[in-house]
C-alpha cells in the first residue's frame, strides 16, 4: 500500500498542490482573472489536510483535532483574502498592479 519513500504522502501531496495551483493560473492566466490567486492558494491547505488525514485511514484525536484546526484557519485565511480583493475598487486594484511593475509609487 505505503512504499517507505512515500510514507508521508509527499509525492502525493505536491502533484495534488501542483495540479490544483496549475488549475487556478490557467484560469487567471486565460480569462485575466486575478481574484482567485489567495483562495487557491488559502484552500490548498485545506485539500491536503484532509486528503492526508483521510488517505493515512488513521482516526487518532489528536490528528483530527489538529487537521480541523488547519481546515478552520486555511478556511478564515482564505475568505478574508477572498473578500478583501473583492472589496477593492477596480481603479486601486489596477493602479496597485501598475505602479509594481513600473517602478512608480
Amino acid at each position: 500500500m505505503l512504499t517507505d519513500t512515500d510514507k508521508e504522502f509527499l509525492s502525493l501531496t505536491a502533484t495534488v498542490t501542483a495540479g490544483y495551483q496549475l488549475f487556478f493560473f490557467l484560469i487567471a492566466a486565460v480569462f485575466q482573472f486575478d481574484k482567485l490567486t489567495d483562495f487557491a492558494g488559502s484552500t490548498n491547505f485545506v485539500i491536503i489536510a484532509l486528503l492526508t488525514l483521510v488517505k493515512k485511514g488513521s482516526w487518532h484525536l489528536r490528528q483530527v483535532v489538529l487537521t480541523a484546526m488547519i481546515v478552520i484557519w486555511s478556511t478564515r485565511l482564505a475568505l478574508y483574502l477572498f473578500f478583501r480583493i473583492n472589496m477593492m475598487p477596480q481603479a486601486l486594484e489596477g493602479s496597485l498592479l501598475f505602479s509594481e511593475k513600473s517602478g512608480e509609487h
